[in-house]
């Protein structure tokens, strides 16, 4: 039985990962500090508390093989880092987020001639941030040169009853994450 102090007290990372009380969830947060272009919408900055994120921290090194008379060798080739990011979040009736989402992706090509603007115009640094049980941020992991791929709203049904909020999912692309991750609680 685990007693109130061992739930209230501080956190490491090897008690978050021995949690399975499903009221101690991590949450996972998207900061966008700066819009591209300013104030969209009244917004300068975003903030998203996601239901579901991909983890952008994934690498992988490429092989190459040498072919001699008689053997293979194998050397370490480039580093291949993930370049997207899929979330999904939840809005509300009023559409804020997915408003500014969609004057963000007006940015990066413009829907009347269908050419793209310069990457400079669209693309921001973000933060992801993991947050553990009481509120702690775990880690923060920018992304530099962060911009809007796609969204894509569930299907809308009639009910006059419910005025439920709409889930959302969007996709953002980067060129790179800072590394080394640290994974730190703050106080």
């Amino acid at each position: 039985m685990t007693t109130f102090n061992e739930l209230t007290g501080v956190d490491t990372i090897q008690n978050l990962s021995q949690q399975v009380s499903p009221a101690l969830v991590n949450a996972f947060e998207l900061f966008i500090p700066n819009l591209p272009g300013g104030d969209i919408n009244g917004v300068q900055a975003l903030r998203l508390r996601m239901t579901t994120c991909d983890n952008p921290v994934e690498t992988e090194i490429s092989v190459v093989n040498l072919h001699t008379k008689r053997f293979y060798y194998k050397f370490a080739g480039a580093l291949k880092p993930k370049q997207e990011i899929n979330v999904t979040y939840q809005e509300s009736a009023s559409g804020i987020i997915t408003s500014t989402l969609q004057k963000w992706q007006a940015k990066t090509v413009d829907w009347n001639s269908g050419y793209n603007f310069s990457k400079s115009n669209y693309a921001t640094t973000a933060y992801l941030y993991l947050i553990g049980v009481n509120e702690k941020y775990y880690a923060e992991i920018p992304m530099r040169n962060f911009w809007l791929s796609s969204y894509s709203q569930e299907g809308l049904e009639q009910d006059r009853e419910k005025n439920e909020i709409l889930t959302v999912k969007a996709k953002f692309e980067f060129d790179y994450i800072d590394f080394p991750i640290t994974f730190i609680a703050t106080e």
